[in-house]
């Protein structure tokens, strides 16, 4: 029934329109007509009744003149037409466009007159025009729902909403829908965590207790229809998102205790497979239903006492020591799971002492051994390092250290790789970098050599890639401590480097490192050296010709052989130290035919790999023939030139310097 009072305030609202009607349009605030409830919806409305108005003064016509005023953009001759003409309020919803008006629906003037059109033709026709049914309809059971829902939110809307609600309530009633077909036919099912906090639930559970009192025999509970369409695992996260909310907080708690009695009599551990904790992973502690369980594991710790458990052992009998440690490491990160994380750590850490776990027994326990060369980054051996050192505060006498565990499972060499590989990682560079000070310093206080750790390391059989192995960064920077701490001694890197690798070894490990960015200062580091040696006496260019076994090496490959480039280049060096120094070079002469060679020169000059490398050693053979006094002619012959003089001329031209010397 529509309040006298705000009848009175229609009459209010008249006669103040009246006023001033013929100065503007028949505009009507479409807010103050619904704050006023004046829409006259007696299929809605049960027990109206006029002669309520007649009781306080008010004449029907004043209601009809209200009726009129919301005629804004449909003349009331065109309603008129329509209703003598029978026309639908299908047909008028169409044609008012509501149509499309959807979430904007009561905020339309046209709603107000569609609604009335509905009235004014079921007093016509003496059928009842059904609202819902255009509504739904256009809209469907959910949408419309939301509407509504929405407009019960506002107060200038709330009134015809809630009484549209209850219209559509009684229309699912009447037909016969289960609470569950309702659920699914407002797709509740789909609406997910934020569901409690939906208009749209608030419909359903209206008739949800409508139903139940309709329906004794049939009677349901919001818990059995949300777990039946949700399952357990995501209403408790449904209920734990909720629980955080002020509007929907009570509503949580409330189902929440609902579910704990439905569990009522389940083991902790049914309950933690039933919430798919079994397969939450690694994030398991800051899961939704990780709390309801809690709360649950609680309660039934209170009331079975005789069958407590606790959180570590359900943890511990679903994934493991190591699985359990991966999942506090990750919550120990996360402030809202952190102080359950060290809880759980504590008394794993407890139990192993107790148990006489040593480090040993549980570096196999978090199955590190297992891990690889990534262990570093590993969560477990956070675990790890954090028992290592409860276990120390226990067992003074038995001092234990991550190096020496580490170098237990890796040995020195693989403990080595592994600490170059996280050294170039940010997230372990610190503990790499740290460990590998450690280590040298384990090494230096055990006596060890330079040359025992290159053997240790297996450097020795490192070949061609030595310079470039991670391993040998290391043993450079013992060599270093070891020298800083034994002044004096011979053991050098390149020293040791040189009494396991011959010259020749060292040339091609030199050339491979030079290719690499990361040992190239290795490998300039070890030419210096190399080229030094052959430079002091009585070396001499030949010396390391035959070092790099090039006196093996015919003409027709000499150019081809990396070998020759590098002697090229020692001499390059050579010539620099010691500009205008004549020293015979009789491995020339003596390993090819000096025709031969000169053959060879002359090929070489013709490809563009080897042209640069050939002008260099033709300039080398024409010093050496110049340094040997050759006369013109056999170096005609050498050569392939006929004409003396053109030799001359061509000799003259290219190495005017050298021969002016000879006089």
């Amino acid at each position: 029934m529509w309040g006298y009072g705000a009848v009175i305030m229609a009459v209010a609202l008249l006669v103040n329109a009246d006023a001033s009607f013929g100065q503007r349009d028949a505009a009507i605030n479409f807010g103050d007509l619904l704050k006023l409830n004046i829409v006259s919806t007696s299929r809605l409305l049960r027990g109206y009744n006029t002669e309520d108005e007649e009781r306080v003064g008010v004449p029907s016509s004043v209601v009809e003149k209200a009726k009129a005023m919301v005629m804004t953009t449909v003349s009331a001759e065109k309603l008129a037409s329509w209703l003598n003409k029978g026309k639908s309020i299908d047909d008028v919803f169409t044609r008012l466009q509501l149509a499309k008006a959807r979430d904007k629906l009561f905020d339309n003037p046209q709603f107000l007159t569609w609604l009335n059109y509905a009235d004014d033709l079921t007093a016509k026709t003496g059928r009842e025009a059904s609202i819902i049914a255009t509504l739904t309809a256009h809209y469907s059971d959910d949408v419309l729902a939301k509407i509504i829902g929405a407009a019960k939110q506002v107060e200038n809307t709330q009134g015809i909403a809630t009484r549209l609600e209850m219209s559509q309530v009684q229309g699912w009633l009447a037909g016969g829908k289960t609470a569950d077909e309702v659920f699914t036919a407002l797709k509740l099912d789909k609406a997910g965590d934020d569901i409690l906090a939906s208009p749209v639930f608030d419909t359903w559970k209206t008739y949800l207790k409508i139903f139940n009192r309709e329906n004794p025999s049939s009677q349901t509970s919001w818990l059995a229809s949300l777990t039946a369409h949700y399952g357990d695992d995501a209403l408790a996260q449904i209920i734990q998102t909720a629980k955080k909310v002020g509007a929907t907080r009570s509503e949580a708690v409330a189902l929440e205790m609902a579910q704990m009695q439905r569990w009522s009599g389940k083991l902790p551990d049914e309950v933690f497979t039933l919430l798919k904790l079994d397969k939450a992973g690694d994030d398991i502690l800051s899961s939704p239903q990780f709390v309801s369980w809690n709360t649950y594991l609680k309660i039934f710790n209170k009331e079975h006492p005789d069958k407590k458990t606790s959180l570590f052992a359900t943890l511990t009998a679903q994934y493991g020591d190591d699985g359990v440690s991966r999942i506090v490491e990750a919550a120990l990160k996360t402030k809202s799971s952190s102080a359950i994380a060290k809880s759980i750590q504590a008394e794993q850490f407890q139990r192993w002492i107790v148990g006489g776990k040593s480090t040993n027994d549980v570096f196999f326990l978090l199955k590190l051994n297992k891990v690889g060369d990534d262990i570093l980054s590993s969560p477990q051996l956070d675990t790890f390092t954090k028992y290592m050192k409860a276990f120390n505060k226990e067992n003074t006498d038995n001092q234990k250290t991550l190096l020496a565990t580490l170098t237990t499972h890796y040995g020195d060499e693989g403990l080595t790789r592994v600490l170059d590989a996280a050294k170039k990682v940010e997230a372990t560079k610190s503990i790499a970098t740290n460990l590998e000070t450690a280590q040298i310093q384990h090494w230096l206080s055990a006596r060890k050599t330079p040359d025992n750790v290159f053997t240790m390391l297996n450097l020795d059989k490192a070949g061609d890639n030595l310079l470039a192995s991670p391993l040998f960064t290391t043993f450079t920077k013992f060599t270093d401590a070891y020298h800083a701490e034994n002044l004096g001694t011979k053991m050098t890197t390149s020293w040791i480097v040189g009494y396991h690798y011959n010259a020749f070894e060292l040339a091609k490990m030199i050339i491979v490192g030079e290719k690499i960015p990361s040992s190239v200062k290795a490998a300039k580091r070890m030419e210096g050296v190399l080229f030094k040696d052959w430079m002091a006496a009585p070396n001499s260019p030949d010396h390391a010709f035959k070092a790099l076994k090039l006196n093996q090496v015919g003409t027709k490959k000499l150019f081809k052989d990396p070998m020759f480039n590098y002697w090229m280049k020692f001499l390059d060096d050579f010539n620099t130290a010691f500009p205008g120094k004549n020293i015979e070079r009789t491995i020339l002469a003596t390993t090819y035919k000096d025709q031969d060679l000169w053959k060879a020169i002359e090929a070489a000059k013709t490809n563009t790999k080897t042209k640069e490398t050939a002008n260099k050693l033709e300039t080398e053979v024409l010093k050496q023939i110049i340094f040997a006094k050759k006369q013109p002619i056999d170096v005609a012959k050498v050569m392939n030139v006929c004409d003396v003089l053109r030799l001359n001329c061509l000799l003259k031209g290219k190495y005017k310097s050298e021969i002016d010397s000879l006089g």
